[in-house]
């Protein structure tokens, strides 16, 4: 471990993970909430829209926030960071960060609920992880309707019928697809009305 500035550097990340580890656990809460609200702060994003905050700031303090269990801090801007990382297909940490964002809502806003699976079932998508892929578009359908929201129904419908056609059920992911057009037409939802074409 080396000094630089007013900060540490590790000569391997191993050496990193073994002190972070060692710290008792509700002073690493404390930590992680202490760092994303002097981040916060610094950078002056409190009042920001969370569709404003830069993507790798939002990525930081979705995680900080959520470590730091506060959870109302970091689901505001979970989305922002989830979507961030998709865009550099950063798989790995979007399943981490979609972990912590659904630890942190529990059964509460099942509309968040929604978002977050549809985002990590993309995610599975791109790394071939069927089974997980569509347990997390079946929970998606099931918080888009705990929600009563038609638009995350649809969208939650239609990655229903993609991860259907993926696996090569045809016929029932057509069914479905057929019904989400219907839907999307009606609700006047053209993102579904256009991908299904």
């Amino acid at each position: 471990v080396r000094a630089t500035g007013a900060g540490f550097e590790f000569d391997h990340h191993q050496l990193q993970e073994f002190i972070y580890s060692s710290i008792a656990p509700m002073l690493r809460v404390e930590y992680h909430a202490l760092l994303a609200f002097a981040f916060e702060s610094r950078a002056n994003l409190a009042d920001c829209p969370a569709a404003e905050v830069p993507g790798d700031a939002a990525v930081f303090l979705a995680n900080h926030f959520l470590k730091g269990r506060q959870e109302e801090a970091g689901l505001r801007v979970v989305l922002r960071g989830l979507d961030h990382m998709e865009a550099s297909f950063q798989n790995e940490a979007i399943l981490e960060l979609a972990k912590l964002g659904l630890q942190a809502l529990g059964q509460r806003e099942p509309g968040i609920r929604c978002d977050i699976r549809l985002r990590e079932a993309r995610c599975l998508t791109r790394l071939g992880r069927r089974p997980a892929q569509r347990a997390a578009v079946e929970d998606a359908i099931t918080a888009g309707e705990l929600a009563s929201d038609p638009n995350r129904m649809v969208l939650a419908r239609q990655a229903l019928g993609m991860a259907l056609m993926e696996t090569g059920d045809y016929v029932t992911a057509s069914e479905i697809l057929e019904d989400v057009q219907q839907h999307a037409e009606a609700i006047g939802d053209k993102r579904c009305q256009v991908s299904n074409i």
